[in-house]
């Protein structure tokens, strides 16, 4: 997966399981824009908002809570803009959409019915 910046100058990208990196349209060496490290286990979802120079994206926590998170593209540290604590209510798709104000993204609800059956004896009809 790859992504445009809005001016066209940098291309996102990333290996599954890897950090996202910046390359220039031109070419040359990329560079590593996020990395392992105690809160991003990885980046599974990353989007450039038009008129941006940040790039937001989705998170697994070594814990299994999502999160976002904003970076600039000339580097830094990422902030977090949202972490979903706990499992009974998360984002559980990895894409997202942003226009650098806010997020759009599907929240879930685990929910279950308990159903029961009564079993009849064999051959009895049933």
């Amino acid at each position: 997966m790859q992504r445009w910046s809005p001016d066209g100058t940098l291309i996102a990208y990333r290996q599954i399981g890897g950090p996202i990196k910046l390359i220039s349209r031109d070419g040359g060496a990329s560079r590593e824009l996020t990395g392992p490290g105690p809160e991003t286990l990885f980046s599974i979802w990353y989007e450039w908002p038009p008129g941006s120079a940040d790039i937001f994206y989705h998170t697994i926590l070594p814990g299994g809570e999502h999160a976002f998170w904003r970076v600039a593209s000339a580097g830094g540290v990422p902030r977090l803009i949202a972490r979903f604590h706990g499992i009974e209510r998360r984002t559980r798709r990895s894409e997202f959409a942003t226009d650098g104000q806010r997020l759009f993204f599907t929240v879930m609800d685990d929910e279950a019915d308990v159903w029961m059956m009564e079993l009849g004896q064999p051959g009895a009809g049933r």
